[in-house]
């Protein structure tokens, strides 16, 4: 797959998934440099990564949610849990998940 499809695919699933405005607003906010970045993460993790297939939107969001809990990665909590609940999960889902992290949390 070429780089440029791998890029436009992976920011169809970054906008389904993050919102169309966060995602406008952070390629607005990049300047050259950081768009390097910005392509690498659209690409591998969001075009490669998210979009292959065997697991819906819905699960890999909250896969998520439990590896950044477990990491400590609470900054990007918000975001993701922000990104589930447009996936579909419910808050009564997203409940014994984060639940479940807990005892494995990165202090």
């Amino acid at each position: 797959m070429a780089n440029d499809e791998l890029f436009q695919k992976g920011l169809k699933a970054r906008k389904q998934v993050l919102g169309e405005k966060y995602v406008a607003a952070n390629l607005a906010g990049s300047d050259e440099f950081m768009m390097t970045f910005q392509r690498a993460v659209t690409e591998l993790a969001w075009g490669y990564a998210w979009s292959r297939p065997g697991l819906d939107h819905k699960t890999r969001s909250i896969l998520t949610l439990g590896v950044l809990a477990g990491l400590g990665r609470f900054q990007e909590l918000g975001i993701y849990t922000n990104a589930a609940l447009n996936s579909g999960v419910t808050v009564d889902e997203l409940k014994p998940g984060v639940r479940r992290s807990w005892p494995h949390m990165k202090r």
